[in-house]
């Protein structure tokens, strides 16, 4: 359920989701309908850093939806 398919999109949080981004942009230049579902979380991953005594320090790292590459998808009638 994780993908890295670009950086500004924090789908994936190691290797495996680099591989299955690697999977899913291939099927797209081998031009093969493929649908991945995953999940998009506003709040989740953090970036960890060390205090100066060894504890660990969480910042979190928000997602703005509205600045990421991504359109919603819409029905026929251009209902969500």
């Amino acid at each position: 359920m994780e993908y890295g398919i670009d950086a500004n999109l924090k789908l994936y949080s190691g290797g495996l989701g680099i591989l299955a981004g690697d999977y899913l942009k291939e099927a797209s230049d081998a031009n093969i309908n493929l649908t991945a579902v995953g999940l998009l979380y506003r709040h989740g991953y953090f970036k960890q850093r060390l205090s100066y005594h060894g504890d660990q320090i969480a910042d979190p790292d928000t997602q703005k939806f509205t600045m990421l590459p991504l359109l919603p998808v819409r029905g026929a009638d251009g209902s969500c």
